[in-house]
């Protein structure tokens, strides 16, 4: 019995010291824990993620320059016509010519000699020289002396000049300045062209500016072998 309660005594001793132990263990742990504890922090990383973006950005436009070569347009300056005092010199207008008739001939021969108006008694609305007579002579390849011959109460008359000069062109014979007392503020040209057996002249009436005023025509044939017999003279053109 004695060495039991020897043993049993031991072993209580024992106990009591592993307990004593284990309490001073436990008593330093608040002392040893700060000494065990990281002294660094330990890093944290975040990770963020981008949700896309169901609207896309507008798309800025681009910025594209003018071309520099573009065509331009010039504008040229057309001179306005003014009312300037026309030459003194006689101003033949060949724009109311109008070629109805056959072929001009450029040889005076189809021109030469005396011409009487078709009508006995002819007229116009238009010109105030109504031509009754044209005597017509040679004097050159491409010029002729021209006179002409008006209707007035009495007998014919010539018209001054007496006679004048006549130069043959392409399209006919043309005379220029003649006048008459009657009519000072007027004068005209007589175009001649050739129309078959006849001739047809355009009398073109102008004003002391050379302006156009206005113009007729007259036919004329050459009188039949009794009438040239008794064809009087035209009076002699008035001072």
């Amino acid at each position: 019995m004695t060495e039991k309660n020897t043993a049993a005594l031991i072993i209580v001793a024992l106990i009591g010291a592993v307990g004593v132990i284990l309490a001073a263990c436990i008593g330093l742990i608040p002392t040893i824990l700060p000494m065990v504890r990281p002294s660094s922090t330990p890093f944290v990383f975040v990770t963020s993620t981008v949700q896309p973006s169901d609207t896309l950005a507008p798309e800025t436009p681009s910025v594209t320059p003018a071309p520099t070569d573009l065509p331009t347009s010039t504008v040229t300056d057309t001179p306005v016509a003014t009312d300037t005092p026309a030459s003194t010199e006689s101003t033949l207008d060949t724009s109311t010519i109008t070629p109805t008739f056959e072929a001009a001939s450029s040889n005076v021969d189809d021109y030469v000699g005396t011409w009487v108006n078709v009508d006995d008694q002819p007229k116009s609305a238009k010109v105030k020289l109504i031509v009754t007579r044209m005597e017509i002579s040679k004097t050159g390849g491409t010029t002729a002396e021209f006179s002409a011959c008006r209707a007035t109460q009495g007998r014919d008359t010539y018209v001054a000049p007496h006679p004048a000069q006549a130069t043959v062109y392409e399209f006919g014979m043309v005379a220029r300045d003649l006048t008459t007392s009657r009519y000072p503020e007027l004068k005209w040209s007589v175009i001649v062209q050739q129309s078959g057996d006849q001739l047809v002249a355009t009398v073109q009436e102008y004003d002391i500016n050379n302006i156009l005023v206005n113009s007729d025509i007259f036919r004329f044939e050459k009188p039949s072998l009794l009438g040239s017999f008794t064809l009087e003279p035209c009076e002699a053109p008035s001072s």
